[in-house]
C-alpha cells in the first residue's frame, strides 16, 4: 500500500500503533539495501529495484561511493494482526566519520534494528551502535544479514553455517552482556556509596558475593538476543528474503502436528526430531543428529540456492516452486540472471519486508511505552539530580510518558539536527497534473494577457493550522542553552512536514510521539535545540559523539569578492552538520574541522554546491599536535632566588638552543630573569614556576573524566568565587591584600550536583592521590594542592600550589562537606589561573596545546612597586579610596602575562617533545596481499603490531598504527597496491600518552622517528579488538579513520650533535631528518611564526646555459 498524505494523518493520531525505529550497523552490512526492501513494500519503489536504487541515499556522492553519509527518515505503512501501524524509519550511516548522524537518529527513536553481517560478525561500529542504543535506553532487535555469503562465498554446509551463526549471535550477546553487567555493577556501587557506614559489609568477599547475587537476580531476559523470543531475524537483503523462527514454527507445526509454541522454543538450539516417536528431543550434538534449525530451515534454503544459482536445474526449480505453492511470473522464470530468478522465489516464500516489519511491530515499543528512566536521562545531565528540579519540571515527566496531544498539556519538541533540502522537493514546487478548471482559468489569463504567476496562490502557508503548539500561543520557547536564540527566546513554527526519504509531505498538525520536519528554524537553532511551550522545561541532555573533528583545513574563496558568501555558507554548514567545527582564527583564517578524510570531502562539496555556492579552495590538512615534556636524565639544582644563578647554565637535553631555534624575542610586559623566575613589568610580583611531566596514569584519569571536571568547574569554581570577600583584609598567612572566606560551607554550591557525581569526584581525587603517590618527583599531597586544570579548565595539565606562604583552598574544596575557616585567598588569585590557562592552550614550540604537563608554582612574592613606576592617583568618589596609577597597566593583566611567560620558560627548561595524533588500524586481507599491505604501512610511518588468522576464514587480521599526519591518501594507495582486496578499518581505541624512552648510551638522543619505528618494543601501545572487512568482488575500498590516541615522538626537536661519537656518526650538520623538527617547523610556518632554518645551503653564482647554434 502506498503511504499517502491522508493515511499518514490518520495513523499519526494513534500513538499506540506508531513505531519510531532506526537501522544501525557497521559500514557495508546492508542497511540501505534492507531499507529499500521495506520501502518497496509500500509501493514507493519497484520490488525489482530494491537494493539497486538505494532510495534513502539521495545525495550524488552517496550513490557514487556506495555508502550512506546522511541519516534519512521515511514513514511506512504496515498491517499486522488486523491492525494498521505507522513505522517512522530512519536509515543511519555506518561509516565511522558520520557516527554523529547515528547519535541524532538514536535520540529520536524508541527502538533500533541492528544489522550484522553473517560473515564479518561484530565489527567496531557494531559495538559502537549497540553502546549508543544502550546509552539512550532504546530497545534493539537483531537482523543477521548476508547469509547468502555463507553459501556462495564461503561454501559452507548447512551444519557449518548453523555453528557459524551461533558464534555471531554469541558475539552480539557478549556485547549486550557486558553493557548489562556494567549497568548492574554501577547501580550496586551507587547504592553502596549512599549506604550508612554501619550497614556496609566488612569483608570484600561478602561484597563480591552480593554483586554476583545481584547479577543472578537481575532479570536479563530482555537484554539478550534469542531467536525463540522473536527478536532475531536471518536474512539476505540483496536477495530479498528474511525470516524469524516464528515463520517456520507455524508452518511445520501444521505439517508435523506439533504444537507451534513448542517448535518456537526448540527450533533454535541443541534439539532434534525423533522420526520414530515424532517428538522433539534434546542432545542433537551429543547424538550426532541434525539440529532442527539445520533440518527444517537451512537445508531448504541451501536447496533453493543450489537449484537456482550453483547448479542451474530447471526441473528441480519447478518442484520447489510447486511444493511451496508459489506462482512465479513467466517473465521472472525466464530471467537470464539467476539472482533475479532467486529473488522472485524468495520474495514470495520468505518476504523480507513483511518479516522485518512484523518483528518491529511486535517487539519494539511504541511512544506510549517510554520508560521513566529514559525521561529522567533526557531531562537532566549525569551531574544533575532529577529531584532537584522544580515541581513544574518534574510534572513534565508524566506528560512525556502519557504522550498526549491534549492542548492543556505542555508541548516539548527536540530538534535533533538541521538539514537542507532542495526547493524542488517541496510539494508547492513540484509539477502536478492540472484540473479542467485550472486549464480553463489559464486560457482565460492568456486571453487577457496576464501572467499566470501573479494569480496562482500557494496551497500551504507558513503557520497555518499548526496545532503542534497550544492554541493560546503561536510560538514556542527556546531555552537559554540554545546557541543563537532570538529576542525573548521565542521562535515561530513554520511549515510541518512528514519526511518521506527524498520527498516531504506537508501536514497541518502533528500529534505527540511522531517524527516531524519543521521549517524555518535556521535563524534560531544551532545543530540541536529543545523547543517547549513552557520555560519550566530544561534543555535535553546533549548527545555524545564518537568521532572527533581532528582533520582541519583552512578554507577561502577562489575570488575574494565571494568572501561574504563563504562566511554565510560556513555558518549554514556548521548548523547542518553535528560534527563540524568552524573556527575563525586570530589570523583571519576560516578553519573547518571534520572527523576524517571522507567527512572532509563531503563538507567541501556541500560548501561549494549547496551552502556557499561559490568556488572554494582549501589548504593542506591541518594536523593537530600536542606539546609535552619528558623526564630529564639528570637532576638539576634549582636556585631558591633569582640571584643564586651562575653566569653559565648547565647543559641539558634539548634546551641549549631552544630559544634561538624558536626565534624567541624578549617580552616587554615582564622582566627577564634567570631560568624559572619571572617578574611583572612593575617588579611588584615575582614568580618561580617549574614544569614537570605528569604521570601517565594522571593524564589518563583526567582525559577519561572530562565530564566530572566540567561539573567541578561549573559548580565548584563558582563556590570559590562566591566565598571571596571584597574587604581586602589580612588573612592568616600574613600576606597583604588577602581575602578571607565567608562562613558559608564550600559545599553550598555542590548541592546542585547529585550525590552520585559528588562521589565520583571524590573517587577521582582518591585515584589522583594514588597516581601522584607512585611518582617519585611528586609529594604525597600533590593531588590536594591542585590549583587548576588546563587548558579551558578541563585539560590534561595541572597547576600545583607549592607556595610556602600561601595555603589557598584546592580545587576540591567545593566537594568537601567540612567548613574551612580562616582560609585566605590572595588578591589577583584568578590572574595566576588565567595565565596558566593561556600557557597550556598555546605552547612555546608551535603554539599547540600542552598535554601531560604539571606547572608547579613554588614562589609568589609581592612587594610595593617603586614610586618611579607609579603615576598620579586616579580620581575617585567619596566611597572609593584613590588608587595610584600603574604605568604598565592593571596589575591583574601584568600577572597574567608574567604567569604565562613563566610557564613557557619553565616548559622550555625541560626536555621538550611533540605529541602526534595517531590512528589505530585493523585490516582484513588475504595472504597474497600481506606484503603489499606492509609496504604501504611502512612508507607512511605505520607500525604493525599483530597478525592473526580470523577463525573460520582464510583472512588475516592485521593490527597497526598510523600517524594522522601521514594518513591522507592512505585509502587510495591501499586500493592501488592491493587491487581492492584489502580494506583497512581505523577505529577508535582510547586516548593514551605513549612515552618512547630511549636506550641509555652516547647516542641516546639521536634516534629519528624512522629508527624507532624499526625497533621492536620501542614504543608502547594499547589496542582494542577490532576487525575490518574484505571487499567482495573487487568492490570499492571503504576506509575509516578515527582518532586513537596522542603519542610522544621520541626525537628531540632541538637536538644537534655535540659529542665526538655523534659528530663522527652524523657529521657537523646532522643531515639525518628530524621528524619532530619537521613537524614543528611545518606548524610554525602555517601560523606565521619564525622558523630557524637555512634557505640556501651552498650559495653559487647563477649561470645561464645557452645552447650554441
Amino acid at each position: 500500500m502506498t503511504t499517502s498524505n491522508d493515511v499518514v494523518r490518520r495513523l499519526q493520531r494513534n500513538s499506540k500503533n506508531i513505531r519510531n525505529i532506526c537501522i544501525l550497523a557497521h559500514v557495508d552490512h546492508g542497511k540501505t539495501t534492507l531499507a529499500d526492501s521495506l520501502i518497496a513494500s509500500n509501493g514507493i519503489i519497484s520490488q525489482r529495484q530494491a537494493g539497486k536504487v538505494r532510495y534513502m541515499d539521495n545525495r550524488e556522492d552517496e550513490q557514487e561511493r556506495g555508502i550512506t553519509m546522511k541519516s534519512s527518515a521515511i514513514a511506512l505503512y504496515h498491517q499486522f494482526g488486523g491492525g494498521e501501524y505507522l513505522v517512522n524509519l530512519i536509515d543511519s550511516p555506518g561509516h565511522i566519520d558520520f557516527s554523529s548522524e547515528v547519535s541524532t537518529a538514536v535520540r529520536l527513536c524508541d527502538g533500533a534494528l541492528v544489522v550484522v553481517d553473517a560473515v564479518e560478525g561484530v565489527c567496531p561500529q557494531t559495538h559502537t551502535v549497540l553502546n549508543q542504543a544502550w546509552g539512550e535506553g532504546i530497545k534493539p532487535c537483531l537482523l543477521i544479514n548476508k547469509i547468502d555469503r555463507l553459501i556462495l562465498e564461503l561454501k559452507q554446509s548447512p551444519l557449518e553455517a548453523y555453528y557459524h551463526l551461533q558464534q555471531v549471535l554469541e558475539q552480539v550477546n557478549a556485547v549486550m552482556g557486558m553493557l548489562h553487567t556494567s549497568k548492574v555493577v554501577e547501580a550496586a556501587n551507587r547504592r553502596e556509596m549512599f549506604q550508612p557506614p554501619a550497614n556496609k559489609p566488612d569483608q570484600s568477599s561478602d561484597q563480591d558475593e552480593d554483586e554476583k547475587a545481584e547479577l543472578d537476580c537481575e532479570d536479563d531476559a530482555s537484554v539478550y538476543f534469542t531467536p525463540e523470543s522473536g527478536n532475531v531475524m536471518f536474512a539476505s537483503a540483496l536477495d530479498g528474503w528474511g525470516f524469524s523462527i516464528g515463520h517456520f514454527s507455524d508452518m511445520y507445526g501444521k505439517k508435523l502436528g506439533i504444537n507451534a509454541e513448542v517448535l518456537r522454543k526448540t527450533l533454535w538450539g541443541n534439539y532434534f526430531l525423533n522420526t520414530k516417536t515424532k517428538r522433539v528431543c534434546k542432545g542433537a550434538q551429543e547424538k550426532g543428529k541434525k539440529p532442527l534449525f539445520v533440518q527444517f530451515v537451512l537445508e531448504n534454503i541451501w536447496s533453493v540456492y543450489d537449484a537456482v544459482v550453483t547448479n542451474r536445474d530447471l526441473i528441480k526449480i519447478d518442484k520447489i516452486v510447486n511444493s511451496l505453492n508459489l506462482k512465479i511470473p513467466p517473465r521472472d522464470a525466464r530471467q537470464g540472471d539467476p539472482r533475479a530468478h532467486l529473488s522472485a522465489i524468495f520474495t514470495q516464500w520468505l518476504p523480507l519486508a513483511k518479516s522485518t516489519l512484523d518483528m518491529v511491530v511486535s517487539q519494539l515499543p511504541s511512544p506510549l511505552q517510554l520508560g521513566s528512566e529514559r525521561v529522567e536521562n533526557l531531562l537532566c545531565s549525569n551531574a544533575m539530580a532529577f529531584d532537584s528540579f522544580p515541581k513544574e519540571t518534574q510534572q513534565l515527566k508524566q506528560d512525556f510518558m502519557a504522550c498526549c496531544s491534549d492542548p492543556s498539556v505542555q508541548t516539548v519538541v527536540f530538534v535533533s539536527k538541521l538539514f537542507s533540502i532542495e526547493k524542488s522537493a517541496f510539494p508547492q514546487h513540484q509539477n502536478r497534473p492540472l484540473t479542467q478548471e485550472e486549464i480553463a482559468h489559464r486560457r482565460e489569463l492568456v486571453k487577457q494577457r496576464r501572467t499566470a504567476k501573479s494569480e496562482l496562490a500557494s496551497e500551504s502557508s507558513v503557520g497555518d493550522g499548526c496545532d503542534l503548539l497550544p492554541a493560546a500561543s503561536s510560538s514556542t520557547t527556546v531555552p537559554t542553552t540554545t546557541s543563537t536564540p532570538t529576542e525573548d527566546n521565542e521562535v515561530v513554527i513554520g511549515d510541518l512536514f512528514v519526511l518521506m526519504g527524498r520527498q516531504v509531505l506537508p501536514v497541518d498538525w502533528v500529534p505527540a510521539g511522531n517524527v516531524v520536519g519543521i521549517a524555518g528554524l535556521d535563524q534560531c537553532v544551532l545543530k540541536s535545540a529543545t523547543l517547549s511551550s513552557t520555560l519550566s522545561c530544561p534543555a535535553f541532555r546533549s548527545m555524545s559523539f564518537l568521532a572527533t573533528p581532528i582533520v582541519r583545513v583552512a578554507v577561502e574563496p577562489v575570488h575574494a569578492s565571494d568572501m561574504p558568501a563563504l562566511v554565510r555558507g560556513m555558518r549554514l554548514l556548521n548548523m547542518a552538520d553535528p560534527c563540524v567545527e568552524v573556527v575563525v582564527q586570530g589570523t583571519g583564517e576560516h578553519v573547518l574541522g571534520t572527523a576524517g578524510e571522507v567527512h572532509l570531502q563531503r563538507c567541501m562539496d556541500d560548501l561549494a554546491k549547496r551552502f556557499a555556492r561559490v568556488e572554494v579552495r582549501s589548504s593542506e590538512p591541518i594536523v593537530p599536535f600536542r606539546e609535552t615534556v619528558v623526564a630529564a636524565e639528570t637532576n638539576r639544582v634549582v636556585p631558591s632566588s633569582p640571584g643564586e644563578v651562575d653566569g653559565e647554565e648547565e647543559g641539558r637535553e634539548g634546551t641549549h638552543s631552544a630559544g634561538s631555534l624558536l626565534g624567541r624575542e624578549g617580552r616587554s610586559d615582564c622582566v627577564s630573569l634567570p631560568e624559572g623566575w619571572v617578574q611583572t613589568a612593575n617588579r611588584a610580583h615575582t614568580l618561580f614556576v617549574r614544569a614537570l611531566p605528569l604521570p601517565g596514569e594522571v593524564s589518563r584519569l583526567l582525559e577519561a573524566n572530562v565530564h566530572l571536571l566540567k561539573a567541578l568547574n561549573a559548580f565548584g569554581g563558582s563556590s570559590m568565587r562566591e566565598t571571596r570577600e571584597e574587604d581586602g583584609a589580612k588573612g592568616e598567612s600574613g600576606e597583604e591584600g588577602g581575602h578571607s572566606s565567608k562562613g558559608e560551607s564550600p559545599d553550598v554550591a555542590a548541592v546542585k550536583l547529585n550525590n552520585e557525581t559528588l562521589e565520583q569526584l571524590r573517587e577521582l581525587r582518591e585515584k589522583l592521590r594514588v597516581a601522584f603517590g607512585g611518582a617519585p618527583e611528586y609529594t604525597s599531597d600533590a593531588a590536594d594542592r591542585i590549583w587548576s586544570f588546563g587548558p579551558r579548565g578541563v585539560g590534561p595539565n595541572v597547576l600545583l600550589n607549592c607556595v610556602p606562604t600561601y595555603q589557598r583552598p584546592s580545587v576540591w574544596s567545593s566537594i568537601d562537606c567540612c567548613v574551612v575557616k580562616g582560609v585566605v585567598t590572595r588578591e589577583h588569585d584568578t590572574s595566576i589561573v588565567n595565565g596558566f590557562q593561556l600557557a597550556t592552550l598555546s605552547g612555546p614550540l608551535c603554539e599547540e596545546p600542552m598535554h601531560g604537563v604539571c606547572m608547579v608554582l613554588q614562589q609568589w612574592s609581592h612587594q610595593v612597586a617603586p614610586p618611579s613606576q607609579m603615576g598620579p592617583p586616579l580620581t575617585s568618589s567619596e566611597d572609593t579610596p584613590s588608587l595610584p596609577f600603574d604605568a604598565y597597566g592593571p596589575i591583574s593583566g601584568q600577572l597574567v602575562s608574567a604567569m604565562k611567560e613563566g610557564c613557557r620558560r619553565a616548559f622550555l627548561a625541560q626536555p621538550v617533545r611533540l605529541m602526534a595524533a595517531t590512528y589505530s588500524c585493523s585490516v582484513l586481507a588475504t595472504a597474497e596481499v600481506l606484503g603489499k599491505l606492509y609496504g604501504v604501512l611502512g612508507r607512511r610511518g605505520g607500525k604493525v603490531c599483530s597478525e592473526e588468522v580470523k577463525e573460520g576464514t582464510v583472512l588475516f587480521n592485521v593490527r597497526a598504527t598510523l600517524p594522522v599526519a601521514e594518513s591522507f591518501g592512505f585509502a587510495e594507495e591501499m586500493r592501488k597496491k592491493t587491487s581492492g582486496l584489502a580494506s583497512p578499518q581505523l577505529v577508535f581505541s582510547h586516548w593514551e600518552v605513549c612515552y618512547g624512552r630511549r636506550e641509555p648510551g652516547p647516542s641516546a638522543g639521536v634516534q629519528s622517528l624512522g629508527d624507532v619505528l624499526g625497533k621492536e618494543g620501542a614504543w608502547s601501545f594499547s589496542w582494542c579488538s577490532v576487525i575490518g572487512r574484505c571487499v567482495r568482488g573487487g568492490g570499492s575500498l571503504v576506509l575509516q579513520l578515527v582518532f586513537s590516541h596522542w603519542e610522544v615522538i621520541p626525537s628531540d626537536p632541538f637536538w644537534v650533535p655535540t659529542t665526538e661519537e655523534e659528530l663522527l656518526h652524523f657529521g657537523e650538520k646532522a643531515d639525518t631528518e628530524n621528524i619532530a623538527r619537521r613537524y614543528m617547523n611545518m606548524v610554525r610556518k602555517r601560523k606565521g611564526l619564525p622558523v630557524d632554518e637555512k634557505l640556501v645551503e651552498h650559495g653559487e653564482k647563477q649561470r645561464t646555459l645557452k645552447k650554441n647554434k
